[in-house]
């Protein structure tokens, strides 16, 4: 936030830049084996396995410039600039091994779940004999949800295979100048 006020000749500029990353990663990898084994309870199934990935993030940036009572020339400018790069991803690759030595798996589930919020807003203002006010806020956001399993991923399952992907947005930009 900015300001400036009085005198024959008032500027006053706001300036806000935000670079934000996150990465959420559940994966079976390739090269892992995973050994399921039974609780002893002389079951066959070995139970559930869940390969699950969850992010919830949020990008909030603010520029605010005013110029008050300027006789002569007045100028408030704001400028916002936000970039998101968000990425969650659940995953049996290829080349992984779930090997369940004692019977089979039960039910597999490969989920991604994710929340992505950005905000940018810029404000100015000017007051003057003659008032500017240049404004801009841009938003750039780059979401990505992925679930899956790839094709030569080894496993034997009895039960159900779930693999979803869940991706909610929101993007709100605003720019407000008042001369």
């Amino acid at each position: 936030t900015s300001g400036a006020s009085a005198g024959n000749l008032g500027i006053a500029g706001s300036l806000a830049i935000n670079v934000f990353e996150a990465v959420s990663n559940a994966r079976v990898t390739n090269g892992t084996t995973l050994v399921l084994r039974d609780g002893g309870d002389s079951a066959i199934d070995t139970g559930a396995l869940a390969v699950t990935a969850n992010s919830r993030a949020m990008a909030t940036i603010g520029a605010k410039a005013a110029v008050k009572g300027a006789e002569n020339f007045g100028a408030g400018g704001s400028f916002a600039l936000n970039i998101t790069d968000h990425a969650t991803r659940a995953s049996i690759d290829t080349g992984a091994i779930i090997d369940s030595a004692t019977g089979t798996a039960g039910a597999v589930t490969v989920s991604a779940t994710a929340t992505y919020g950005m905000r940018t807003e810029a404000e100015g203002g000017a007051e003057g004999g003659t008032a500017l006010s240049p404004v801009a806020a841009i938003s750039y956001a780059l979401n990505d949800t992925t679930a899956l399993v790839q094709a030569g991923a080894g496993a034997k399952i009895t039960g159900n295979l779930l693999v979803s992907a869940d991706q909610r947005v929101e993007t709100v930009t605003d720019a407000k100048g008042d001369a």
